[in-house]
Parts: structure tokens; sequence; C-alpha cells
């Protein structure tokens, strides 16, 4: 007896590892979403129609438990290492002779394999590029654009977003002489 219950430990102990750590969901292959699970005989490790005792329900239960936990992981682990890496860098120079940095300016960098975006969110002004370098090129660019286009226009005339934005730029931000 105690024999026959140490072959169905270590059977069950065998199927929880593979589907721990051989990253098989359904070791046997039959379980099929929305359908109810054949039964596990552990006696003879095959699934098979049939009666289990309450020690082998909650195994099998388990087991099907930790298949979803282990596919659940693959997905989170998938989902991580497909967001942007993000971080911040401050710029004080923008590479023109008629403007210079009075502040650092903190941006937002999100880099990918494939691209990165550098944004400064509290004007509206951001770069998009293959490389970082060529993303704060771009930003910058569009930083001095928009200096351009605010002090070229009557302030009578602005509506409130851009008379928020020509004074957040005018606080870091100020013409050579």
């Amino acid at each position: 007896m105690i024999e026959k219950s140490r072959k169905k430990t270590n059977i069950i102990e065998e199927l929880l590892f593979d589907v721990v750590f051989g990253g098989e969901q359904d070791p046997m292959g039959t379980a099929q979403p929305d359908e109810t699970p054949i039964f596990l005989h552990t006696s003879t490790a095959y699934y098979t129609p049939g009666r289990m005792t309450d020690l082998e329900n909650q195994v099998h239960i388990l087991t099907y438990r930790v298949a979803d936990i282990v596919r659940l992981a693959k997905e989170m682990h998938a989902e991580i290492f497909d967001r942007p890496n993000v971080t911040s860098l401050t710029i004080s120079d923008l590479g023109s002779n008629l403007l210079k940095v009075v502040i650092p300016i903190s941006v937002i960098v999100e880099e990918t394999d494939e691209e990165a975006l550098v944004r400064w969110p509290e004007v509206n002004a951001y770069g998009l590029g293959a490389t970082l370098h060529e993303a704060l090129e771009y930003l910058k660019t569009d930083i001095q654009d928009l200096c351009a286009d605010l002090n070229s226009r009557d302030p009578n005339t602005l509506g409130d977003v851009a008379i928020k934005t020509k004074n957040i730029l005018d606080q870091y931000i100020e013409r050579k002489e």
C-alpha cells in the first residue's frame, strides 16, 4: 500500500515538475479550453476517464492551476520585454546660435530596439528617431521652431495653451545676445 502511494506521488511530482520546469501547460496534450478535463489515473500516468480520489482530484486541479500560472508568467515576461526602456535626461544646450538654455530641461526618453522617442511634455515637444542622438536632435529642432513661432506672434492673439507654452519656454530658454 505504501509503495503504491509512493509511485502515485512520484508520478504526480514528475507531472508537476514537467508543468513548472518543462514549460508544458498540458503534459499529455489533452486539455481543451472550455472543456471538462478528463482525469489523471496516477497509477499509470495516463489520462483516462474515470473516478478520482479527493487527493487525486486536488492534484489534478493543482496541475492545471500551475499550468495557468506558467502561462501567465510567460505572458507577463513577454509584455515586460516588449515595453520601451523609459528614462529621463536633461538638455542644457539646444545647438542653436540664437537660443540658450538657462534652466536645464528635463525630458523623457523612451527607447526600443527600433526607435527612440524624446519628449518634453510641458510644452508638447518631441523628437522621434532611429537612435537616441537622432531623436534628441529632432526634439531640439522642435523646441527651436516652437520658440520661433510663438515669439513671432502678437501676444494678444495667442490662446491660453499657447500663452502657457510660451511662459514655460521663456522660463527655460532665452535669446543669445
